[in-house]
Parts: C-alpha cells; sequence; structure tokens
C-alpha cells in the first residue's frame, strides 16, 4: 500500500487530503461488493440476472432521454458556422466553415464541399477548412488610397487612407514582407499597435485586426519602413451578415448563428502593392 500512495504522490502531486479520501473511497468499494453479489442473488428472477438486466434497461432508457433532449428546438437551437468570402481581384468567392460537419440549414451552402487549408484568402491560416464554391456578387471591395510616402536614407513613411464603401464593421490587415523588421512601426489613427507575426511562403505577414470602425468607416494606416522597402497589403473589410441574395433557406427557429469570427460574415478581400 505504501508504495502506492507514493505513486500517486509522484504522478499526480496529490496532497495528503485527497490521497486519503481516494484510499478510503477504494475500501468502500471493495467492502460493497459482497453486498452487491448477495443483492443481485436475491434479486435474481428463474436463474438470470434480474439487477444487470434492469440496470441495463434503465440505462438504455436514459441514453435514449439523453439523446432526444439534445435533439435542437426553438427552445434549445444548435450553433451553425459559416461565412461569404469574396476575393475582388480573382473575382472569386466561397463559402467556408472551421466546421467541418454541417447541420440541416448549413447544408445548403456545402453541397458540393472540400476541406483544406484557405490559404488564397489567408495565406498565413493552414488549419483545415470546410469550404465550396460561391456565387460572385458586386460588392464593392474595401480602397486604400496613398496620402503620403516620403523617403529618406534611414526609412520610409507611407500614409494611407483606408475605407471601406459599403460600411463594414471592421477590417483585417495583413501586411507581406520579406522580413519582420523591415516594417518599424505601425500606426492606425495615430494609434501604435502591435501585429502579429505569422510565417507564410515567401516571408511573413503582419496581422492586424480592427473591430469597430468610426462613423466615416476609414482610418489612417502609417507605416513606418526600411529604405525601399515594397510592401503588400492584403486589405479585408468584413461585415456581420451573410448575402441575402445567395441564403435560400432562412435561419430555421432551431439554428443559431455560432459566435465569434468566421461566423455569419460577409468578408471582402483586395490586394495593394506599395
Amino acid at each position: 500500500l505504501i508504495p502506492l500512495v507514493r505513486l500517486l504522490f509522484v504522478t499526480f502531486d496529490l496532497q495528503m487530503p485527497i490521497v486519503g479520501a481516494m484510499l478510503l473511497f477504494a475500501i468502500a468499494l471493495g467492502l460493497l461488493v459482497p453486498v452487491g453479489l448477495g443483492i443481485e442473488r436475491a434479486l435474481q428472477w428463474r436463474n438470470r440476472p434480474a439487477l444487470s438486466l434492469i440496470t441495463l434497461l434503465l440505462g438504455v432508457l436514459l441514453t435514449g432521454w439523453a439523446i432526444g433532449a439534445e435533439t435542437p428546438s426553438a427552445e434549445q437551437p444548435m450553433h451553425s458556422q459559416v461565412s461569404y468570402y469574396l476575393d475582388a481581384d480573382a473575382k472569386k468567392a466561397h463559402w467556408m466553415s472551421a466546421s467541418l460537419n454541417t447541420d440541416h440549414w448549413k447544408q445548403q451552402f456545402f453541397g458540393k464541399s472540400t476541406t483544406g487549408p484557405f490559404t488564397d484568402f489567408y495565406p498565413a491560416n493552414n488549419r483545415q477548412r470546410l469550404k465550396s464554391v460561391a456565387g460572385v456578387l458586386p460588392i464593392v471591395a474595401p480602397v486604400a488610397t496613398v496620402l503620403t510616402d516620403s523617403s529618406t536614407a534611414t526609412g520610409r513613411t507611407l500614409r494611407l487612407r483606408l475605407q471601406s464603401g459599403r460600411g463594414a464593421a471592421g477590417f483585417e490587415l495583413g501586411l507581406i514582407v520579406k522580413d519582420t523588421a523591415d516594417v518599424q512601426a505601425i500606426v492606425v489613427n495615430n494609434e501604435p499597435v502591435k501585429p502579429t507575426r505569422l510565417p507564410v511562403a515567401k516571408g511573413y505577414l503582419l496581422q492586424v485586426i480592427i473591430n469597430g470602425l468610426p462613423v466615416s468607416k476609414a482610418l489612417t494606416l502609417t507605416l513606418q519602413t526600411r529604405p525601399k522597402t515594397p510592401l503588400r497589403l492584403l486589405l479585408y473589410d468584413q461585415s456581420m451578415s451573410l448575402p441575402e441574395s445567395l441564403v435560400k433557406m432562412p435561419l430555421p427557429a432551431d439554428v443559431l448563428h455560432e459566435q465569434g469570427p468566421g461566423s455569419n460574415q460577409t468578408i471582402v478581400r483586395k490586394a495593394y502593392s506599395f
């Protein structure tokens, strides 16, 4: 018994009260075995294990009740995830979901679907996605306009105006550079921001997510870089709804949109080089 107690301490880093409770529980179970055998013999019916059969029947009934209780309904709807992605440069659109499963509502978007990374749209994201081709809509793409572009022997300062012509709710910025040190500072509306650095095929992607745009639906982006640094900007604007013209079946009462990014969104991407 002592080696067993030592093994529990070392393996699970347990405290003495926890070990004591576990040992008492194991001893109690051992003491109840003869009682259980006696009850089982007393409850036998025609030499059949009646107690085991009753327990099995109760288990089946309980399992059936649990399955029925989990059936989606208006009072207990299920969550479904899907968004619409439009590449304004390639004139291609997709339905995409981070959840690889479909349901009776979501199936309308993924009748002919594939699974795989969505790197054509998000170069730094290698997660497996459920995706299918969608109709291309004439949605206004986000615009990046050069305000000033000045260079010196020590660096380059590029000021851009980012505008969502369709009144989107937020932006996502992806700056593709060869070296993360190429971009020395990123400022959005006079506020410095720290990007997320993600590796891509030919360098790195500096990601900045901006939730909640001002009433003008425009921002000023200032980039300070090394001298003569070429920049490729992937500009995404995001709105919180799916294109109604492409949704054949409205959302039923027993389904809710999943919360978080990538759900119930229309995302349009436009690439710029500076």
